[in-house]
């Protein structure tokens, strides 16, 4: 819990302190009412949530550090590279971050075979944050994968 509320303060701290990334990548959007999804998932963890960890934990836990993950990696690092990179470029080179941030906080396991699946999502986030120019897709189906 503690590195949950550390991630809280570091995304709040980066919301204050670079608002030229929260302007582009958490723009007004039509793609808000897509939330009811995770929401909806989110009100019927209870009825199959089997982890050993505290479900009053594991939510705020998933919410907070998802949110975090996506809001670094696809709505300020993906930016900043496209800054310096082409659109595809800048894609590629955050979905590859974000797999490789996997490996290293997660995983742990270069060979594990859910690193293929992190990869896949790496490139979806990353290629549909480029689409939509905002990281809403992203974070709603990231959020959805742990909800489910």
């Amino acid at each position: 819990m503690i590195a949950t509320i550390w991630v809280l303060a570091v995304t709040a701290a980066v919301l204050v302190v670079l608002p030229k990334y929260r302007k582009t990548s958490l723009p007004r959007s039509k793609l808000l009412w897509l939330y009811i999804v995770p929401i909806t998932a989110l009100i019927f963890l209870p009825l199959h949530y089997a982890l050993s960890l505290d479900i009053k934990v594991y939510i705020p836990m998933i919410l907070i550090t998802v949110f975090w993950q996506d809001y670094v990696t696809f709505g300020i690092l993906q930016p900043m590279l496209g800054e310096r990179l082409s659109p595809n470029q800048a894609a590629i080179m955050t979905s590859i971050v974000f797999t490789f941030g996997h490996v290293l906080f997660s995983l742990n396991n270069i060979l594990d075979p859910q690193l293929l699946l992190v990869a896949i999502a790496g490139f979806v986030f990353a290629f549909s944050t480029k689409r939509t120019d905002n990281i809403y897709i992203a974070n709603i189906i990231h959020m959805i994968v742990y909800l489910v």
